[in-house]
């Protein structure tokens, strides 16, 4: 890439480039639909439609008409062309002419200048490159016919690589949106397995209360009529045994009570589809027994959902648990061979006790609880991690993934602006970075100062995310307020006082 810091308008050279920026500047009026250049001439400007540009500006002396601007850089051009390289090809007036040619048509052609121009032009050429397969590129490449390699001029240089850059970036949106969305759903899911633990929770809750109650005044009441029995003079702990007093009875037995046996049923074709039936103290005793069956098999459900969640979303936590367990195994390898070479060195006794080189306290298994707490344990582990989870979702990584959302999007779409007005400059390279850095401060920003919103119900919501999104695509005009708030309330630094 070659540097064109060194301009020098009094060489060959430089004429040469004053010539072709002044060529270059008249091909994007041409293409300007508002006939820029007719309304600096008096002559043209009559003819000229619509309302006058925003910025005008006076055309060189002696050159009243557009005929006669015109004529005369041709000349200087022809002149330039047919000259030998040896001589110099124009007398210092001409220069001077051309000079003041090319500060007039880059008034009228603002915002676009002659380096924009040129590396709209290079981001152009490099877009339609990409766009061809790959076996071409690769067949133009080896004739020679790819990008240019050193001596390229710094303009086409940062337009190639904003083109590249720009194809990078479209890949990551897309992805990212597809992640993004991912997670969100997952997210959305997680919260609702959370609401719907929670009110298992309550319902579990007034279940006991009333299964407690009925137990309070069913049991005394046991008790004295088997007074000398062994099982009632057991205690009676757990809501559970409450419902152990029902009684099932085989089908047998009921036809046996009632005068007729079982062959009798059979002889007359009638068969017993159920296998016996089930007696309960009363109809309370029943209407808890059967809610309490009820609930564990809600439970089981919701269990088995939250499994089918948590392997779902098992590659995320896997992917953030990555950098640890690689930072664990390293730190480990790197802890054996210390001891080792302390050993070594210090001569150690080969019985000595071995220090632990793992940076993490010994975790034990899961230990599953009692079926008599099963359901409330269970849920209060699963529902606390859910929800621990799910809050750092929408807290902190949503809102970064949104806020890049919509900072990409707003690069991409002040690219195109940016492209259809030709003025694409070389700091936009560098600003393509800094606005998806920007776009994940803001929503850590966001993340950390603003919380999590919460609806009526306690839980948390995708607003969060959606303001991040929001302030990720106005991400310039997010940071402006910040300088402002705290100018306001700290004041300006000295450097910027006016």
């Amino acid at each position: 890439m070659s540097e064109d810091t060194n301009f020098d308008p009094l060489s060959r050279r430089g004429v040469e480039r004053l010539v072709n920026d002044c060529t270059l500047l008249l091909d994007y009026l041409s293409r300007m639909p508002d006939a820029r250049l007719d309304w600096c001439f008096e002559e043209t400007r009559g003819r000229a439609s619509g309302t006058p540009p925003a910025r005008m500006a006076a055309p060189p002396a002696e050159t009243h008409s557009k005929a006669d601007f015109l004529a005369r850089l041709t000349t200087i051009g022809s002149q330039v062309r047919d000259t030998l390289a040896s001589t110099f090809p124009v007398d210092s007036t001409e220069i001077a002419f051309l000079l003041a040619a090319r500060d007039f048509l880059s008034a009228i052609a603002w915002p676009a200048s002659v380096e924009t121009i040129r590396v709209t032009q290079s981001y152009c050429a490099e877009r339609q490159r990409l766009r061809q397969p790959l076996w071409r590129r690769a067949i133009a490449w080896v004739h020679g016919a790819g990008p240019t390699g050193p001596e390229e001029d710094r303009a086409v240089y940062y337009g190639r690589r904003i083109a590249s850059r720009r194809d990078r970036y479209q890949f990551m949106l897309v992805s990212l949106a597809a992640v993004t969305i991912w997670l969100s759903f997952q997210t959305l899911v997680g919260q609702r397995l959370v609401l719907e633990a929670n009110r298992f929770a309550t319902q579990w809750a007034a279940h006991e209360t009333n299964l407690r109650k009925a137990s309070d005044e069913a049991i005394p009441l046991l008790r004295t009529r088997h007074l000398g029995e062994e099982r009632f003079l057991e205690s009676q702990p757990g809501f559970q045994r409450y419902c152990d007093y029902k009684i099932n009875v085989h089908s047998s037995q009921l036809l046996a009570v009632a005068g007729g046996g079982a062959g009798d049923r059979s002889a007359m074709g009638v068969s017993d589809p159920s296998p016996g039936r089930t007696f309960f103290l009363d109809f309370n005793h029943q209407r808890l027994c059967d809610e309490g069956e009820a609930l564990r098999y809600r439970a089981a459900a919701l269990q088995a959902s939250m499994q089918r969640w948590y392997g779902d979303i098992g590659p995320v936590v896997g992917l953030l648990r990555l950098p640890g367990e690689v930072y664990g195994i390293v730190y480990e390898q790197a802890c054996i061979a210390r001891v080792w070479a302390n050993r070594a060195l210090l001569d150690t006794p080969a019985n000595a006790p071995r220090p632990s080189c793992s940076f993490l306290p010994a975790r034990g298994g899961f230990r599953e609880p009692p079926p008599e707490v099963a359901p409330t344990a269970t849920f209060y582990v699963r529902a606390v991690g859910t929800e621990v989870f799910t809050g750092g979702m929408l807290a902190q990584l949503l809102p970064c993934l949104y806020a890049v959302l919509g900072a990409l999007a707003s690069m991409f779409r002040r690219l195109g602006q940016r492209v259809q007005a030709e003025a694409l400059s070389i700091s936009d390279h560098g600003g393509m970075r800094m606005t998806v850095i920007l776009g994940v401060l803001a929503g850590a920003v966001i993340g950390l100062f603003v919380g999590q919103l919460q609806t009526m119900e306690g839980t948390e919501t995708l607003t969060l995310a959606g303001f991040a999104l929001l302030a990720g695509y106005a991400v310039d005009r997010l940071f402006n307020l910040f300088d402002n708030l705290s100018s306001r309330l700290f004041g300006e630094p000295a450097a910027l006082v006016r």
